[in-house]
């Protein structure tokens, strides 16, 4: 559409052994132990930034595994996978090598059975045997600490000790996890769920595992509600709502055509367990506002929150578009990437993406005058023209070249789309991949993290349905 109506788009056990180092800390008698000063306040959490999906894990079990006496050398079994994996072995040595740099251990050349990494490694304390897979678009790794038999005579006993210490982690896959795996076609058919919504006039869309349970939730904006939803039976049922007048107040000036922002967002830096929290605004209201998984009030922030750098800051409402400098939203929020918002925008969309050679970067999209301006952090700008008002932007394909999600510039009631692009960080205009025809036209969209072997899962919003596009 036309109208500016725009959604944005460890577990670690331990057993007693010699491997660990052991200490005692001095305990002074009672009277000898200086008076403890006041502890300041901890800080308040903070959104995290976007870390490759390979390095997350790695510095999960960097810290989770203990301290081990002796040289350690790090082996990996073969990469178990839910999708094809040309490259598995790549994979699993990348991710042995990461945490392998991160202790100064030895790190494995090529994935090898747990006996044989004993054998290989009779001269040291311990192997780190780690065993990887891809499972539900997700890298899960397990890393079990061997003690290695001391002589020939326990070698012949116990050849293959069981594990003293067990670590967990895990991320969602990235384009560099994606680069040793069977492409994702883009163009596929699209596979389309409709759910039949209960309010007419959802103009923002979020998308993410807020309660980490392993499932995607739905966070809708309209100007009466910021709603949690699934998509069940063919509606989209609320699973809980809060009123926009317990949220903030009425702005005093609201825009003709409002405009909502909904972005999900980690809370802590160095947490990836911790559930999620949701930021919306919307122009009708003085405050964005962050909320917890269960849309629980958390914070307000004066303004309007928009992606920025993997989190977001704020800018004002001074003129009928989003314009004018970014500002951290808060003194407990993190400092702003970027200087302005860079345009004066009816929509705009960003997201913290990963290549496929495992650097991050953020890329930003948005609308003025019918014609969308994209840039990254790399200083790569492109344009694309006309488009509608509704934008997204994620990597649908996870291969590490972002896709730009637009509706069509129509009138409201003419026959509305959802186009699909492809952007490769040049000066060329996106590509088009994919067009999804929506008779009723397209009020919010959003992208979803990967939740699957396959592509990315996009929302949709009209006036009487939310779709879910894969």
């Amino acid at each position: 559409m036309r109208h500016p109506a725009i959604a944005l788009g460890l577990v670690v056990s331990f057993l007693a052994s010699p491997l660990f180092a052991q200490g005692k800390p001095d305990t002074p008698a009672e009277k000898d132990k200086p008076k403890a000063a006041p502890a300041a306040p901890a800080p308040p959490p903070t959104p995290a930034r976007t870390k490759p999906a390979v390095v997350t894990v790695a510095e999960e079990l960097a810290s989770s595994v203990p301290k081990i006496d002796g040289t350690v050398v790090v082996a990996v079994g073969p990469l178990e996978s839910d999708v094809k994996a040309p490259r598995a072995e790549s994979l699993a040595t990348l991710v042995a090598a990461q945490l392998a740099g991160r202790r100064g251990w030895s790190a494995p050349k090529k994935a090898e059975p747990i006996e044989g990494a004993i054998v290989r490694a009779r001269r040291a304390a311990a192997v780190v045997y780690l065993k990887p897979r891809i499972e539900r678009g997700r890298l899960l790794v397990t890393a079990d600490v061997h003690p290695v038999p001391p002589t020939v005579w326990a070698r012949v006993r116990n050849p293959s000790p069981g594990p003293v210490a067990h670590a967990f982690a895990e991320a969602p896959i990235d384009a560099e996890v994606r680069s040793h795996l069977e492409p994702v076609p883009l163009t596929a058919p699209l596979a389309v769920t409709r759910g039949q919504t209960f309010e007419s006039h959802v103009i923002g869309l979020a998308c993410g595992d807020l309660d980490r349970d392993g499932g995607l939730e739905i966070v809708s904006v309209s100007p009466e509600l910021v709603s949690l939803l699934r998509i069940r039976d063919g509606k989209a049922a609320p699973q809980k709502a809060r009123p926009w007048r317990e949220l903030s107040p009425m702005d005093p000036t609201p825009l003709r055509e409002p405009i909502a922002s909904a972005l999900v967002s980690s809370p802590l830096l160095d947490d990836p367990y911790t559930t999620r929290d949701v930021v919306v605004s919307i122009t009708d209201r003085w405050r964005a506002t962050r909320l917890d998984s269960a849309l629980d009030l958390l914070a307000g922030y004066v303004g309007f929150a928009v992606p920025d750098g993997g989190s977001y800051s704020c800018t004002k409402l001074d003129a009928p578009t989003i314009t004018g400098p970014l500002e951290a939203c808060s003194d407990k929020t993190l400092e702003r990437r970027r200087a302005s918002v860079g345009g004066r925008y009816d929509a705009v969309a960003g997201a913290s993406l990963v290549g496929a050679d495992g650097k991050p970067y953020e890329i930003w999209a948005g609308r003025e005058d019918g014609v969308v301006e994209i840039f990254d952090d790399a200083g790569h700008r492109a344009k694309l023209t006309p488009a509608g008002a509704q934008l997204a932007v994620g990597d649908l394909d996870q291969d590490g070249r972002p896709e730009i999600l637009t509706s069509l510039d129509v009138e409201r009631g003419a026959t509305d789309a959802v186009v699909v692009y492809t952007w490769d960080r040049s000066a060329k205009a996106p590509a088009e991949q994919l067009r999804m025809p929506v008779a009723a036209g397209v009020q919010a969209l959003a992208v979803c993290p990967p939740d699957g072997p396959g592509r990315s899962t996009f929302l949709v919003a009209t006036p009487a349905e939310i779709l879910v596009a894969k």
